[in-house]
């Protein structure tokens, strides 16, 4: 099972169009600050590919939620854009507020910066995985990048990508 991951488009859907068509994936997300740009790509491209997103904080009238649960090959995921949480001050209140949630990664975006970390339980806590693919549409602020994550015999392996 593949995933891609985007966020923060912000209006640039050449990027998350030539990455979908020549990266085979069965599950294709959007983190917000882009909702009209995968709300268009979603109609337009030809993939069997469930499109699934998120509301950003730059996103205004959208009808998408602000996160969503989701379990895939027996892994629980929380996806969210990441400003509810103030992530561009630190995780740790997003790593607490997915221990409740009893996950096992968080996709978010927000920072327009690429992290793919690994929390370690603590006490009767479990472990968690924090990624968040950057920004495709941010290439002025930040080098372009997207996720790609997979679940393989129930590992799973997940890599950010520089735009090319």
């Amino acid at each position: 099972m593949r995933m891609l991951v985007f966020s923060d488009s912000h209006g640039d859907t050449a990027r998350m169009r030539r990455v979908i068509e020549r990266t085979p994936a069965d599950v294709i997300l959007h983190l917000g600050d882009g909702a009209r740009d995968f709300e268009q790509l979603s109609e337009t491209v030809e993939t069997r590919a469930l499109f699934l997103a998120v509301r950003g904080n730059c996103d205004g009238v959208s009808d998408w939620p602000l996160e969503r649960l989701f379990d895939r090959e027996g892994i629980r995921f929380l996806m969210l854009h990441g400003h509810t949480h103030q992530v561009k001050h630190g995780t740790e209140r997003l790593a607490r507020y997915a221990e409740a949630k009893e996950v096992d990664v968080v996709l978010y975006g927000h920072t327009h910066r690429a992290e793919d970390r690994y929390v370690p339980a603590e006490g009767e806590g479990r472990p968690l995985r924090l990624f968040n693919p950057g920004s495709i549409g941010a290439a002025w602020r930040d080098e372009a990048s997207y996720g790609y994550i997979e679940i393989r015999n129930g590992v799973l392996l997940t890599n950010v990508a520089a735009y090319q």
